[in-house]
């Protein structure tokens, strides 16, 4: 558990990296019964029109203490505060922190003691603060004339901040003591809450749910740059492959790939391996002549001299018959070329010598010659065929290699929780803010997950989420997971394509592999061990993504998350 943040998350319009550092530190090291309420709005200040305070800390049982933060080299010369900042431009003021610190400490007093009828004044409650110097060092405290020297903590190496709450409160207690006034006694967790609610209005601006993620999701569904340079590229290049990570935009431009070659009067085939991923890319083309969109082994079936009860089949049986046998047999009854051009999505779950030898059959001029574009991810996606090997490709190919890097389908939080689990780290965010902070739960029982599962949704449909934008992921089948045990099973529906009913869908994460919805529950979470099956099922959230995850999966994303501190050398 962390310290309650007001906001949750630093603004990413605040340029002061002094305030994100000290931000950072309370998140990270403040205790769970503390709130942190960051550039506090004063709404009647005295001195100046938009008076805030840098931060009020509601620190039980220690009390009330305001800081002011200073980032940059300080300096005083008796009459005037000097700040200087990485670009070495220096601003003068009258007024300096300490005075800034005071008068806002007088009126966060007077507003609690306001509200609160006088409970919370400072007879009650001790009231203090304090000036935090983020960079500088070496500021002479003996020269501080406008108060006491431990008000100020300068940057040590340590920068212990809350130690230096501590601190104040020694202090001033001790100066309380030494003057015969009486010391404040220690206030409760619950008087901290009571005073941090009414507080809270003010500093706590984060939108609704569902306007955040309408907001996160005006900012997906346009082609960036890089996605438009790849379609340039790709009208250069007749036999292309685009690789990238999970949500750089591969179908997106597959679709527009595919369009553009029937514009030409080009048959196109344009396919995948994923079955639902296949239906939703054949939404794309109604009314659109000459392209075939189709899952590869719908295809492929077309081929075969007589029915086959895959049903009966083990999962040994079924992966040879699709990756071997059924490709074989078909490439066998192909007579002669079919297509001007072939699109293949999702090309690192089909990249075998058997369905290279049939695309090689059913391609006009082969692909030596051929005009094809395939679209993979390599490194992190191979969790239909975890063999595929590239180097065949090369075996009947010399062909162009466009690498996308800009990820526009997650938001920066959703992106980076992916990271953590699955370690895969190189792709750049198009997205500029951060997004609904990625949720964890974690179950010790089924019952125990069923539980926060429904009050999960509970939250979702009482925050007016359109059901339809919610899909649950699971890496089990559904008559296996807890969904038909929840409240809401009989809400949920099997995940379809273009479905009418306006519910929740379920599918498995295999069978939602190339697809996306708005917000995403990963339920029945055990283990994260297989990195690429949790890549593909963190990487389907565009806006909010939310994990019910085992005590055991917890301890084993709590490795991930050291290991990655270590190497990044913050690990302390």
């Amino acid at each position: 558990m962390s310290a309650h943040m007001f906001p949750s998350i630093f603004p990413e319009h605040n340029n002061s990296s002094g305030e994100r550092k000290v931000f950072n530190y309370f998140k990270q090291n403040a205790p769970d019964n503390w709130y942190i309420l960051h550039s506090y709005r004063l709404p009647e200040h005295k001195k100046v029109v938009f008076g805030e305070a840098d931060f009020v800390i509601i620190a039980p049982p220690y009390g009330i203490f305001i800081l002011e933060i200073k980032s940059g080299g300080v300096g005083f010369d008796g009459t005037y505060w000097k700040f200087i900042n990485r670009n070495h431009e220096i601003t003068e003021k009258t007024r300096g922190p300490f005075e800034q610190a005071k008068e806002a400490m007088f009126e966060i007093k007077q507003i609690i003691s306001e509200r609160f009828d006088n409970q919370y004044n400072e007879k009650n409650v001790l009231y203090y603060y304090g000036v935090i110097f983020t960079d500088e060092g070496s500021f002479p405290k003996e020269k501080l004339i406008e108060d006491q020297p431990w008000c100020l903590q300068q940057n040590d190496g340590k920068n212990d901040y809350c130690s230096f709450i501590k601190l104040l409160n020694k202090k001033f207690r001790e100066q309380l003591k030494l003057q015969n006034k009486k010391i404040p006694e220690a206030f409760s967790d619950s008087d901290a809450a009571k005073i941090a609610k009414v507080l809270r209005p003010i500093v706590d601006i984060v939108p609704p749910i569902k306007s955040f993620i309408d907001d996160t999701e005006q900012d997906i569904f346009e082609l960036t740059q890089e996605q438009l340079e790849c379609l340039d590229d790709i009208e250069l290049n007749p036999q292309m492959l685009v690789f990238g990570a999970a949500g750089t935009g591969k179908t997106l431009i597959a679709i527009e790939d595919a369009k553009r070659s029937a514009l030409k009067n080009k048959k196109t085939g344009i396919f995948c391996f994923n079955s639902k991923l296949s239906e939703e890319i054949q939404t794309q083309f109604d009314g659109i002549q000459n392209v075939e969109a189709s899952s590869i082994t719908k295809y492929l079936y077309k081929f075969l001299p007589n029915k086959i009860d895959v049903n009966s089949m083990n999962s040994a049986e079924k992966n040879h018959f699709f990756n071997e046998e059924l490709p074989n047999i078909a490439c066998k009854a192909i007579n002669a070329p079919v297509f001007d051009k072939i699109i293949i999505d999702e090309f690192q779950d089909i990249c075998t010598e058997a369905y290279l030898a049939f695309f090689n059959k059913i391609l006009k001029k082969g692909l030596c010659d051929g005009n094809f574009t395939f679209y993979g991810d390599f490194t992190r996606q191979a969790i239909f065929n975890k063999t595929s090997d590239l180097s065949l490709l090369d075996s009947y190919s010399i062909y162009a290699k466009k690498r996308l890097s800009v990820n526009c389908r997650n938001s920066m939080n959703v992106g980076n929780e992916l990271v953590n689990i699955s370690g895969f780290e190189d792709t750049k965010y198009k997205l500029q803010i951060p997004g609904e902070k990625v949720e964890f739960y974690t179950w010790k029982t089924r019952t125990e997950q069923t539980s926060k599962f429904d009050s999960i949704v509970r939250t979702l449909i009482d925050a007016k989420i359109n059901p339809r934008d919610i899909t649950i992921l699971a890496p089990i089948t559904r008559n296996n997971s807890i969904i038909d045990n929840t409240d809401y099973s009989k809400s949920i529906i099997d995940y379809q394509v273009n479905a009418t009913k306006n519910k929740i869908t379920f599918s498995t994460i295999q069978g939602f592999k190339g697809l996306e919805n708005k917000i995403i529950i990963l339920i029945d979470i055990t283990s994260y061990e297989d990195k690429q099956l949790m890549y593909v099922a963190f990487s389907r959230a565009r806006s909010k993504l939310i994990v019910l995850e085992s005590v055991k999966a917890k301890e084993e994303r709590n490795i991930f998350m050291a290991k990655k501190l270590f190497s990044n050398g913050d690990w302390k």
